[in-house]
């Protein structure tokens, strides 16, 4: 009998416990509070929309008074929730947010804005199905004349949906779908390889000045059509400009990295996430140890949450949760669930105290992130003017063509973020100012760029090993005057931006090793996006994540990497072998070359002796800037390579895939490099190729 007894008393538990899943309207004749409102805020669930079009403020909309103001939808019972719609003024942002006890909110479905007048309503079918009780609307951005008309929710999704409310006000979907757009960048590549191919072939039957300025007028017209390309056609994320994925780790890790170093990110803003009442979520999380690299659940952090509020003064932590605030509700549950599981924020101490600077200029906001995201694009603006000016149209138009076409380092990757595109403008100034001979100014400018993010200093090596070896032929002491100028402008570099930025970090000196400590763990959890010979080397098709993912589930990524380091040890006297290999034929290469070339020669290194994630091969655009004085195959090399990674991402799409992607990537971007060394190889040693269709070299 007691048996009996406990057996019911579960099941009764069980089905108490249970999340139903009832047909129609879930908000329906509910409970609705809140606070700055005009209106009766029952309207918005008694089942009776406006009008679509009728006045912002019409009799049946509820008015919000800024985004301070909130509706709040009890919807009775936790509900598991798919889709959702809202009728509200045309022209603002909405944001719907979920939760399950009415304090710790979750984000669940930012409201696009309309594109007609008036009230329209809105509808979306949720991602991931959500459980909750209590949902929360508020105006997002927009006018600031906020107002509602009608919210609904389901579980069981209508069998017509979209609602016919909404296919009225909808516009057709866009044309320029994330596939569609690939494909166009794709074809821009082929485009860019078959003119260097006609151009080649022009030049070879001496005719190189017939039909010349069509040639130079169909490379300029696709290099704006690939400058375009890098925004993606103007779709830049396909659902927003900002990247707050990148936004976080970058204004958080800098403003705070007195308190966080480099390894409590992701611990301090679970604390955080713990006081703004999400305990049920926070308490199954994940979180990426940034010491061990291993992903830990937070039972002993949430056991001891002094080990990070302790390192705050308690206006600092203040300012952190409301910062963290913001960006949890920048994004979407599951996404900033997923945030938890990257690699932290791992800038220089040069960067660090540059971003410190800025991130400490106002609290989060979307305005400051916005102003925060607009770096980038001045600073790119200002670099391409350098280029074109320095090389003239046809180089810049090559370098321009790589950028927006090539799938390694497109916009979704770093674009919309907060200074990430720094060093790729200070490098590519840096052989601007070496090609116009300002040797002390390229010098600062290029160590400039590698203490922001270290490998840059792969294009100075280019340099020194071509300096080395001349000095040793020719049995000079010292480098040329042009070469000591360059050192100097490194040393100078060095002395003030280590120096300053010493003076300016939390642990002074020991923040730079500090940061390449981290650095080194941070190598040892190599992600599925590296480019480089080792990424290839590394590869076996049997040991592919996601063999290992359908093989050994959540252990699968785990036993990858490991798999990878394995296969890599085994095929380290290769990599030493080939590396090596290069090095002889890139020294004989830049010998007796200016020194500007070899600088520009220097960015092959990368992917030969690191392996870089794949964002940072916007730099091959350098290589572009060889195109005048080495002829088309430099062109054709670099499109080539930009063509077969559109086609990588075509074949192996799903992120399961990327390491094959990549590997495939990685060993045609060695290819890639080693071709245009033996083009620049086969030019006289101290002349240059004769220039293409006549244009008389820079």
């Amino acid at each position: 009998m007691v048996l009996a007894a406990g057996i019911a008393l579960l099941a009764s538990v069980g089905e108490a416990h249970a999340v139903e899943c009832p047909p129609g309207d879930l908000a329906r004749d509910v409970v609705v509070t809140g606070r700055g409102l005009r209106g009766a805020p029952g309207r918005i669930v008694d089942g009776k929309q406006a009008q679509e079009a009728a006045p912002w403020d019409a009799p049946r909309a509820v008015v919000l008074d800024g985004t301070s103001a909130e509706l709040i939808v009890d919807l009775g019972a936790q509900r598991t929730l798919r889709a959702l719609t809202l009728q509200a003024d045309h022209d603002d942002l909405y944001l719907v947010e979920s939760s399950l006890d009415g304090h710790g909110w979750d984000r669940l479905w930012l409201v696009p804005r309309a594109p007609l007048t008036g009230l329209r309503t809105r509808a979306a079918r949720l991602v991931d199905d959500t459980d909750a009780r209590y949902l929360r609307i508020r105006g997002n951005r927009g006018d600031g004349r906020f107002s509602v008309a009608e919210v609904r929710a389901y579980c069981e999704v209508p069998g017509t949906w979209p609602p016919r409310e909404v296919l009225l006000g909808l516009p057709r979907p866009s044309f320029l779908t994330r596939p569609r757009v690939e494909a166009v960048k794709l074809g821009l590549a082929l485009a860019a390889l078959a003119l260097f191919a006609w151009r080649a072939r022009v030049r070879r039957t001496g005719n190189g000045a017939s039909g010349r300025r069509m040639r130079d007028g169909l490379l300029l017209g696709l290099a704006f059509l690939a400058a375009l390309g890098w925004w993606n056609l103007g779709k830049v994320h396909f659902d927003a400009y900002l990247h707050i994925w990148e936004q976080f780790h970058y204004y958080i890790g800098a403003k705070y990295h007195a308190e966080l170093e480099h390894t409590r990110l992701y611990e301090c803003t679970t604390i955080a996430d713990v006081e703004a009442e999400m305990g049920p979520r926070v308490s199954g999380r994940k979180i990426r140890n940034l010491e061990t690299n291993r992903l830990e659940d937070v039972t002993a952090l949430l056991a001891d949450p002094g080990r990070c509020k302790d390192r705050f003064s308690p206006e600092r932590w203040r300012d952190f949760t409301r910062d963290v605030e913001f960006f949890r509700s920048q994004t979407f549950a599951f996404r900033w669930e997923k945030l938890f599981r990257d690699h932290g924020y791992n800038a220089t101490p040069l960067w660090g105290t540059i971003g410190s600077a800025l991130a400490h200029a106002a609290p989060a906001s979307y305005g400051t992130i916005v102003a925060l995201s607009l770096i980038d694009p001045l600073l790119l603006l200002l670099m391409w003017g350098v280029v074109f000016a320095t090389f003239g149209p046809r180089p810049a138009a090559v370098a321009v063509i790589w950028w927006g076409t090539n799938m390694l380092a497109d916009f979704s990757w770093t674009g919309g973020a907060f200074l990430r595109q720094d060093w790729f403008v200070l490098a590519m100034v840096g052989l601007c100012l070496a090609r116009r001979g300002r040797m002390a100014a390229s010098g600062f400018t290029l160590t400039w760029a590698m203490l922001l993010r270290i490998f840059p200093g792969f294009i100075i090596a280019g340099l020194a090993l071509k300096t080395v070896l001349e000095m040793w032929r020719d049995r000079r002491p010292l480098p040329t005057r042009a070469q000591l100028r360059f050192v100097a402008g490194c040393v100078t570099a060095l002395v003030l931006l280590v120096g300053g930025s010493s003076i300016v970090a939390p642990s002074g000196l020991a923040s730079w090793g500090e940061f390449f400590e981290n650095s080194r763990a941070s190598l040892r959890s190599t992600g599925t996006n590296t480019v480089g010979l080792r990424a290839a080397l590394s590869y076996e098709h049997d040991n592919r994540l996601q063999a290992k993912l359908e093989s050994s589930g959540s252990e699968g990524h785990r036993e990858w990497l490991d798999d990878k380091r394995d296969v890599f040890e085994r095929r380290t006297p290769l990599f030493w072998g080939l590396a090596v290999a290069f090095l002889v034929l890139f020294a004989l290469t830049v010998r007796g070359r200016p020194d500007w070339v070899a600088l520009t020669l220097g960015i092959g290194l990368i992917p030969i002796l690191a392996f870089p994630s794949c964002y940072y091969f916007s730099i091959f655009a350098g290589l572009g800037l060889l195109y005048d004085r080495y002829g088309d195959g430099v062109g054709a090399s670099l499109c080539a390579l930009a063509a077969f990674s559109g086609i990588a991402t075509f074949v192996w799409r799903a992120p399961v895939q990327f390491d094959v992607r990549f590997a495939a990537i990685s060993a045609c971007t060695v290819l890639a490099v080693l071709a245009m060394t033996l083009i620049v190889r086969r030019a006289d040693a101290t002349t240059a190729a004769k220039p293409t269709d006549g244009m008389v070299n820079r």
